[in-house]
């Protein structure tokens, strides 16, 4: 087997001088200990769309005494409209720094923030509102009037104003409530992706975990992140960032030509983001930037592309040995709604060759096992299910016991995915278990074999393998979409497509379409598999 190189991300410099958290500190709290060891009154977040609170100017940058202050007073006016200890207040907003700024606020008076995608219909958002119990919603003007049209909404829900609740006089504090460490901090959202989304609890202490873990590993002072505000990843590198006194841009403008802009500008030493956005950075001629400043791409969800991390390693430069060269790391990070932390790594670089859907390792604090239906471990090199055990976990599904116990297997929570480990000890991520494909001569894992096309045809630049049922039983469909600037067409690729499926002895395509950049993508960026068999046919090869 051919040997693999790994690569350790080096220690950042700044994160050495930075008081690690002691264990009173956790996710409800952490800004506590921020404060108490960093500069408080120097810019640490600037924003590309500004904060708008009631009675205050646009803030475009925050030191974190104005996030303190800003936070403690918009907690005196929640508890004054009857925001209590322990209950659930859904936070439905405009991409905005809103988000941040309601999860200090609820926490710091026992209340537990449960974020909605600011994208959700009214529909789906009413639904989920309903579901999780929530007492109030603090949303903007525009989502208070898409909520008020929907009909799940239960009467007892009380719908506040971000952009017009008074904040209280800064004199006036409620005592922080004291964080146990099961308390729930954040009720986080899945993708959504096979319908209303599921409510992931995190607590105090579980969200907190791999942060404290990772304390003094995280690389950059300056950091891009993409990660939509309302999603707990973001939430994540804002305590990573925050507590070592580094900086972050929260970036809600996510198109290409917005974030190389942004680098440019800001010049980070990491960029963070959901592997959609790498791809939609590749579709650009990179090389037309000035992106030397970054030495980190950080990803964390699905692995990435084989062809998309090339091309964005070549970029930027990174110190090694005292020597600034050029060419950065991209940490491959793997994970889920449901962990407070990635689950794997894979650190990649110019000179490894750790592709072909390989996540690396497990963070060394979180026990993995490859699963057969019965809970039974399988052996390595065999596909099965990816179970998890971490103190990095959710507590379960808030309100939905049933729904939390069928994800458990074995003393293990069940991810949704299908992996195997190579003898090496490496793991690799192969599909999606809603996402497998069962012929009857054959069983086809979809994300494996997108991965292998790739690789093969470099002329494709993203494909995705569905499933279709037709009159004569199930079949396969490839979409595909072609490289920028690439001359050849889906009809003229098509045939040598089938002839390497047929080479690996799987059924060939009975239909090869044109797909476009940003066609049945989800609130998240995931490619919406189940949306596409329900709405792709056995249409002729090359005919679209």
């Amino acid at each position: 087997m051919k040997r693999r190189t790994t690569v350790t991300p080096t220690r950042s410099l700044s994160a050495t001088t930075i008081s690690t958290p002691p264990e009173t500190i956790g996710a409800g709290n952490f800004l506590d200990h921020a404060c108490a060891t960093t500069d408080v009154r120097a810019p640490k977040i600037f924003l590309d769309k500004p904060l708008v609170v009631q009675g205050e100017q646009s803030l475009d940058e925050l030191s974190l005494l104005q996030i303190k202050v800003l936070s403690c007073r918009l907690a005196a006016s929640l508890f004054d409209l009857g925001i209590r200890a322990k209950d659930p207040v859904a936070v439905y907003l405009d991409e905005s720094a809103g988000y941040l700024l309601c999860y200090l606020a609820l926490n710091h008076i026992g209340a537990i923030p449960a974020f909605l995608n600011s994208g959700l219909s009214g529909d789906i958002a009413s639904a989920y509102i309903a579901r999780i119990g929530a007492v109030a919603v603090i949303a903007d003007a525009a989502r208070i009037e898409i909520l008020s049209h929907t009909e799940a909404l239960p009467e007892t829900v009380s719908l506040y104003d971000f952009g017009v609740i008074e904040l209280a006089d800064a004199s006036k504090s409620v005592a922080a409530y004291r964080h146990h460490d099961d308390d729930p901090v954040l009720l986080a959202h899945t993708s959504g992706t096979t319908g209303i989304p599921k409510a992931v609890q995190f607590n105090h202490q579980g969200f907190f975990h791999g942060v404290r873990r990772q304390f003094g590993k995280t690389m950059g002072g300056r950091v891009l992140c993409t990660l939509p505000l309302s999603h707990a990843s973001c939430i994540s590198v804002l305590m990573s960032i925050l507590l070592r006194g580094g900086q972050i841009l929260l970036q809600s403008q996510r198109d290409p030509a917005s974030l190389v802009a942004a680098i440019e500008k800001f010049k980070p030493e990491m960029f963070a983001a959901f592997p959609k956005v790498f791809v939609d950075l590749c579709r650009l001629d990179l090389d037309a930037y000035d992106l030397s400043s970054v030495s980190w791409w950080l990803s964390t969800g699905d692995a990435n592309h084989e062809s998309h991390i090339r091309k964005l390693v070549r970029q930027g430069s990174r110190s090694v040995e005292g020597i600034r060269r050029k060419g950065s790391l991209f940490i491959d990070n793997f994970g889920a709604s449901e962990f407070g932390y990635a689950i794997f790594r894979n650190v990649h670089s110019l000179d490894t060759d750790n592709y072909g859907r390989c996540i690396g390792l497990p963070f060394d604090w979180i026990d993995v096992a490859i699963l057969d239906t019965q809970g039974t471990l399988v052996k390595p090199g065999q596909v099965g299910l990816l179970g998890v055990r971490s103190p990095s976990v959710t507590a379960g599904y808030w309100n939905d016991s049933v729904t939390t116990q069928r994800t458990r297997l074995a003393g293990y929570w069940l991810t949704g995915d299908l992996a195997y480990r190579a003898d090496d000890g490496q793991y690799f991520h192969v599909d999606r278990i809603s996402d497998r494909i069962d012929l009857s001569a054959d069983t086809l894992f979809s994300c494996a074999l997108e991965e292998r096309i790739m690789r093969h045809v470099p002329e494709v630049f993203e494909c995705t393998v569905v499933e279709v049922s037709g009159s004569e039983g199930k079949a396969l469909t490839l979409l595909v979409e072609l490289q920028p600037r690439e001359e050849d067409t889906v009809g003229e690729l098509a045939p040598r497509i089938n002839k390497l499926m047929e080479s690996w002895g799987h059924p060939v395509f009975t239909s090869i379409l044109k797909q476009s950049a940003h066609e049945h993508v989800g609130l998240t960026g995931k490619k919406l598999k189940r949306k596409l068999r329900s709405e792709s046919s056995t249409t002729p090869i090359g005919s679209r």
